[in-house]
């Protein structure tokens, strides 16, 4: 006998594709701090667009999928299976980076949005963020997985973020490269619209375009939704030339080829 919560999906199951006409099917795949909420805010206003939907469940299915747990049929079904239940039109959230093949294949008509950030400001953010306990219990354990601390030591350099149960300055500067690279690597380019964390505003005539709306139906007041981070300034106590050095080693290219104008940390924060 299922459950109310099980009825509940069940129903929401069957009624929604019947109820809700799907005028766009989109994804957001952002790292996070990179605008993923803003990017979902533009749209909800006329969209079924929702800022990572069910992440707690998300995230155990990538936990045993990475465990070897599922085959590649079972992945596809669960992803077809989600897409169902949830019968978004716009996905956002840093976890679809996890599910990227499914999605691509699955969905040959849906489109992708990356948000991408410098990476010198994307670091200080996630530190920030990392560092202030707002990060949901169950992000946790795909913490180890996704940003694989675990290959990384801590330079004296950076004895400080140590000190603050953080990771590496290399550990994050090389999960930001790797989730950008993935994503281009992955996605065709006719399907995948790249957007710089701090022109998502202006850009939002080329957002609609690319997901064929009106500019009339998104949002321009939710343009730069979660922009506080509480502020540890543990960046600024970091060695510039340390930093640079991990940039340079997995960073440089990407950051030339999206953000040429920025050279140096001293660019983004001045001294």
């Amino acid at each position: 006998m299922m459950s109310e919560k099980e009825v509940k999906r069940f129903v929401k199951r069957i009624l929604a594709p019947l109820l809700y006409h799907r005028k766009i099917h989109a994804y957001g795949l952002g790292h996070g701090k990179t605008g993923t909420n803003s990017i979902s805010g533009l749209l909800e206003k006329n969209y079924r667009s929702v800022h990572e939907p069910e992440s707690k469940e998300l995230i155990e299915f990538i936990l045993q999928s990475e465990s070897g747990n599922y085959s590649a049929s079972q992945k596809e079904k669960y992803v077809r299976r989600r897409d169902k239940n949830l019968w978004l039109e716009f996905d956002s959230s840093v976890l679809n980076v996890f599910i990227l093949d499914q999605l691509i294949e699955s969905f040959p008509d849906a489109k992708f949005i990356l948000t991408i950030r410098d990476c010198y400001s994307w670091l200080n953010s996630t530190i920030n963020y990392h560092g202030s306990g707002y990060l949901p219990p169950f992000f946790t354990e795909l913490m180890q997985s996704w940003f694989r601390p675990m290959d990384f030591d801590f330079s004296p350099e950076e004895t400080i973020l140590q000190q603050n149960n953080l990771f590496p300055v290399e550990c994050y500067l090389a999960s930001w490269a790797t989730h950008n690279q993935t994503v281009l690597d992955k996605v065709p380019s006719s399907r995948l619209l790249v957007v710089k964390t701090p022109e998502i505003g202006k850009r939002i005539p080329e957002i609609a375009a690319f997901l064929g709306v009106s500019q009339a139906s998104l949002d321009e007041k939710k343009s730069h939704l979660y922009k506080s981070d509480k502020k540890l300034n543990l960046l600024s106590q970091l060695d510039k030339n340390f930093i640079e050095k991990k940039v340079d080693m997995h960073c440089r290219d990407l950051m030339n080829a999206y953000f040429p104008e920025i050279r140096t940390i001293n660019d983004v924060f001045p001294d």
